[in-house]
Protein backbone atom coordinates (compact mmCIF):
# COMPACT_ATOMS: atom_id res chain seq x y z
CA UNK A 1 0.00 0.00 0.00
CA UNK A 2 2.88 2.05 0.41
CA UNK A 3 4.07 2.21 -3.18
CA UNK A 4 0.56 3.15 -4.49
CA UNK A 5 0.84 6.39 -1.84
CA UNK A 6 3.91 6.91 -3.30
CA UNK A 7 2.76 7.18 -6.61
CA UNK A 8 -0.69 9.05 -6.30
CA UNK A 9 1.31 11.60 -4.34
CA UNK A 10 3.93 11.63 -7.88
CA UNK A 11 0.89 11.55 -10.26
CA UNK A 12 -0.81 14.96 -7.96
CA UNK A 13 2.24 16.48 -8.26
CA UNK A 14 2.69 15.67 -12.20
CA UNK A 15 -0.47 16.71 -12.54
CA UNK A 16 0.08 19.66 -10.83
CA UNK A 17 3.19 21.01 -12.69
CA UNK A 18 1.40 20.10 -16.09
CA UNK A 19 -1.54 22.68 -14.68
CA UNK A 20 0.71 24.90 -14.78
CA UNK A 21 2.76 25.06 -17.40
CA UNK A 22 -0.95 25.32 -19.21
CA UNK A 23 -1.61 28.46 -17.11
CA UNK A 24 1.58 29.72 -18.12
CA UNK A 25 0.85 28.74 -21.93
CA UNK A 26 -2.62 29.78 -21.84
CA UNK A 27 -1.29 33.44 -20.37
CA UNK A 28 1.32 33.36 -23.16
CA UNK A 29 -1.77 32.45 -25.53
CA UNK A 30 -3.58 35.39 -24.26
CA UNK A 31 -0.84 37.97 -24.67
CA UNK A 32 -0.17 36.85 -28.83
CA UNK A 33 3.34 34.53 -27.66
CA UNK A 34 2.47 31.61 -28.51
CA UNK A 35 -0.78 29.28 -29.98
CA UNK A 36 -1.89 26.77 -27.54
CA UNK A 37 -5.17 24.99 -28.18
CA UNK A 38 -4.96 22.62 -25.20
CA UNK A 39 -7.46 24.42 -22.73
CA UNK A 40 -9.73 21.76 -22.14
CA UNK A 41 -6.94 19.57 -20.77
CA UNK A 42 -5.80 21.78 -18.32
CA UNK A 43 -9.22 22.48 -17.23
CA UNK A 44 -9.62 18.46 -17.22
CA UNK A 45 -6.76 18.01 -15.14
CA UNK A 46 -7.39 21.27 -12.93
CA UNK A 47 -11.20 19.11 -12.37
CA UNK A 48 -9.61 15.62 -11.73
CA UNK A 49 -7.03 17.11 -9.17
CA UNK A 50 -9.69 19.09 -7.05
CA UNK A 51 -11.41 15.66 -7.21
CA UNK A 52 -8.60 14.45 -5.10
CA UNK A 53 -9.17 16.68 -2.63
CA UNK A 54 -12.75 16.64 -2.21
CA UNK A 55 -14.08 14.61 0.42
CA UNK A 56 -17.79 13.85 -0.80
CA UNK A 57 -17.72 10.03 -2.49
CA UNK A 58 -20.37 10.93 -4.57
CA UNK A 59 -19.06 14.43 -5.76
CA UNK A 60 -15.39 13.37 -6.06
CA UNK A 61 -16.44 10.46 -8.33
CA UNK A 62 -18.49 12.80 -10.48
CA UNK A 63 -15.39 15.90 -10.45
CA UNK A 64 -13.32 12.62 -11.80
CA UNK A 65 -15.82 11.88 -14.40
CA UNK A 66 -15.88 15.51 -15.79
CA UNK A 67 -12.72 15.67 -15.70
CA UNK A 68 -12.23 12.78 -17.73
CA UNK A 69 -14.52 13.48 -20.18
CA UNK A 70 -13.25 16.76 -20.54
CA UNK A 71 -9.52 15.58 -20.93
CA UNK A 72 -11.23 13.28 -23.20
CA UNK A 73 -13.00 15.72 -25.54
CA UNK A 74 -10.36 18.17 -25.15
Amino acid sequence: MKILAYLRLIAMVLIIFWVVRGVIMMIGDFMGVVAYNQQLVIVGLATILLSEFYRGRKASTALFAVGFLLIIFG
